[in-house]
């Protein structure tokens, strides 16, 4: 089995030296690697494990793919992809165990401070991203998942720190007014070992009695191809809503939480059992995410590891036309008025590290659901 995995990354290797050679001359005479160029290395890598490659439509997708599959930053990949390291802000996290709330500790607090890196963004009509330090910064997005050093991740865990949204509790809210709405690249693990890529929209809403109490009241429903809205609950995920300071503002405003199972099988995703890394993998038995009565013809639901989301079927990576960000997010802000505050793709690596990205420039042709 070793010989058999070292043959395995001794293909990958070589594959990885010719089509950055041909990357780096074709960027020699001012052209350079693009999406298509992206895609045909990715599919070099799936080869080579008899895996089902994904077809990802932009090469800021591929690149993340490629860094997560290979363990390598992703400012690396587009740079050797010749792409500019410097158009988009990455954020590259280890497994931070479960829950991540100390990484958005309030300044002073006895936890200290986890090491999860997020996103920044300013909400407006489109969230943009930006710089950490940005004073204008409003919106922190974290993605990390629950493993921890000889533990394999369960759990990905995402939280959502929104400075705009500091009305005391919430109670301002009626009940079934719109709070926040967020998109999740959910997968469907079906019993023939296939998967079914699930896109599923949260909507959390203000619920009965917020005006007289002093904890965050909300209703949280979740819908997607064939389902919903359904309570998140029932698809195994955890949504909760806090008002509370952080590392981001001593001032309490809203923080949003969302866990969702992963997804992850030795017959979908072989890499992450045996793959191209200097490090141990991070899966050892399959994640089949979460049983639902809601599918009750589903082994699971839950995330999984591609940078998605995908090409529509029958589509060539790198040249399917429009997409939209996997990872959105819509929240309220005082008045009421909701803003866009996170637009990003989210990557799961072999390691179990979690790979997002966000450009600096809005990419022609890709939008958020909402």
């Amino acid at each position: 089995m070793q010989v058999f995995a070292r043959s395995k990354i001794a293909r990958f290797t070589l594959t990885m030296i010719a089509l950055w050679l041909g990357a780096g001359t074709a960027r020699a005479g001012g052209g350079g690697a693009d999406a298509g160029n992206l895609q045909t290395l990715l599919n070099e890598f799936c080869a080579g494990f008899g895996m089902t490659c994904p077809q990802l439509p932009t090469a800021s997708q591929l690149a993340l793919e490629i860094a997560g599959l290979t363990t390598a930053p992703p400012d690396v990949v587009r740079f050797e992809g010749a792409l500019s390291p410097t158009a988009s802000v990455n954020a590259v996290n280890p497994p931070a165990g479960s829950p991540i709330a100390p990484s958005i500790a309030p300044p002073g607090s006895p936890t200290a401070p986890s090491s999860v890196t997020p996103i920044a963004f300013v909400s407006g009509a489109l969230a943009t991203a930006t710089q950490l330090g940005d004073s204008d910064a409003n919106s922190f997005f974290y993605a990390a998942t629950d493993g921890a050093l000889g533990q394999a991740p369960t759990v990905l865990n995402l939280v959502y720190d929104y400075l705009p949204l500091s009305t005391p509790t919430f109670a301002s809210f009626a009940k079934g007014q719109i709070i926040a709405q967020l998109s999740l690249p959910l997968v469907i693990l079906n019993s023939d070992g296939s998967e079914t890529d699930t896109p599923t929209r949260i909507v959390i809403r203000g619920a009965t009695g917020c005006a007289n109490t002093t904890t965050t009241c909300i209703s949280a429903t979740a819908t997607g191809p064939g389902f919903g809205p359904v309570d998140v609950a029932k698809l195994g995920l955890t949504v909760t809503l806090a008002h509370q300071a952080s590392a981001n503002s001593e001032n309490a405003h809203a923080v949003i939480r969302v866990q969702s199972k992963l997804v992850v099988t030795a017959n979908h995703d072989p890499a992450y059992f045996s793959g191209p890394s200097f490090y141990p993998q991070a899966f050892v038995v399959d994640e089949t995410g979460s049983p639902s009565t809601v599918l009750p013809a589903a082994v699971g639901i839950g995330t999984g590891p591609v940078a998605g989301p995908q090409c529509a079927a029958g589509g060539v990576g790198g040249a399917c036309g429009a997409s939209q960000y996997s990872y959105c997010a819509s929240i309220a802000d005082n008045s009421g008025k909701l803003k866009s505050a996170v637009a990003a793709f989210l990557g799961i690596g072999v390691v179990g590290a979690t790979y997002v990205t966000a450009p600096l420039q809005p990419l022609s042709g890709v939008t958020c659901p909402f």
